[in-house]
């Protein structure tokens, strides 16, 4: 059941965030940052206080009252926030390379942190943080080269995804290239492994999932919106080796997904431009949920979550149990 909800804002919501049921922070261009305490009946906007033109692209809630916020762009509108509602805005990280481009992070339950963006001086440019996004540090020990023109899309927020016992994945594109970064360590060090998504100039990997030692990859060419491609898989060796799945039902390249094992199936939701698509089970048939353009979503346990994007629009899903 989809469940369309009053976002309190008409602005492009990119990032998403579920703490729990109740919880959920979303924010998106205009400096847009929502937040919900009830599960979506009310949503709350927060007001960034200094530029309404950044776009906040990921966002990662900390509590109720607490999260971490990126911005994208080249050079210094490429940041990274923590917002308090006791404490205000302080901002945390502002990119130093003018030609460096954040596009998202995620967070292990210790405090420790990942953030992923465009190569700078022939590496994946991957910031850390130990103290839940207070301070940050670029890792440049222990990592793969990257590939001319490898970077990420900012299309999700779901570009890093964190797991269990220190495990991560990021998923990287562009410049012919679509490989996953994966640690196992916190980020101290990184390995790539190939991956058959779609590869070119505007091609790559959009969202990466994994609940425990399977996955799940999406993506595609953004640059075209109407065709219908490969770009959809799935992996069962963290990020090793990667298995077609069927042909999502909306076409052109999907920027977000949810992925959660919901009682004992698998369930997968993707989303894009040309809407979104449900399956459940690993290899099922994709069923198209909605026609809306829709940039990032999200999934619990508990077969409960939420998609988001253009014009502020908000649905929240419910599995039938």
């Amino acid at each position: 059941m989809l469940e369309v909800q009053n976002s309190a804002t008409d602005a492009l919501l990119i990032g998403l965030h579920a703490i729990d049921e109740n919880v959920v922070w979303a924010s998106g261009t205009n400096s847009t940052i929502i937040k919900t305490n009830d599960g979506g009946m009310n949503w709350k906007s927060i007001e960034y206080p200094n530029a309404d033109t950044l776009q906040f692209r990921d966002i990662h809630g900390l509590s109720k009252n607490q999260a971490v916020v990126l911005s994208i762009g080249e050079g210094e509108a490429s940041s990274i926030f923590h917002f308090s509602v006791d404490s205000g805005w302080t901002g945390v990280y502002q990119m130093p390379f003018e030609n460096g481009f954040l596009d998202a992070f995620d967070f292990w339950e210790n405090g420790t942190g990942i953030a992923y963006g465009d190569a700078v001086d022939s590496l994946p440019f991957i910031l850390i943080t130990k103290d839940f996004g207070l301070t940050w540090y670029r890792q440049t020990q222990n990592l793969p080269l990257a590939g001319e023109g490898e970077g990420g899309f900012a299309s999700s927020g779901t570009l890093v995804e964190t797991g269990a016992e220190g495990k991560g994945w990021i998923g990287t594109g562009a410049g012919g290239n679509a490989r996953i970064l994966f640690t196992e360590d916190y980020g101290n060090s990184w390995l790539a492994y190939e991956t058959p998504m779609v590869k070119g100039k505007a091609a790559g990997i959009t969202s990466v999932r994994f609940e425990g030692t399977v996955g799940f990859i999406t993506g595609g060419d953004i640059s075209k919106k109407e065709e219908w491609s490969k770009n959809v898989f799935w992996s069962d060796t963290q990020g090793k080796s990667w298995y077609p799945l069927p042909q999502p039902k909306s076409p052109g390249a999907m920027y977000g997904s949810g992925f959660a094992k919901v009682g004992d199936q698998y369930v997968t939701v993707i989303c894009g431009p040309e809407g979104a698509d449900l399956a459940i089970g690993i290899g099922a048939e994709w069923k198209k949920i909605s026609p809306d353009n829709l940039w990032t979503a999200t999934l619990l346990p508990s077969g409960i979550g939420w998609l988001a994007g253009n014009k502020g629009k908000v649905l929240k899903l419910e599995l039938d149990q």
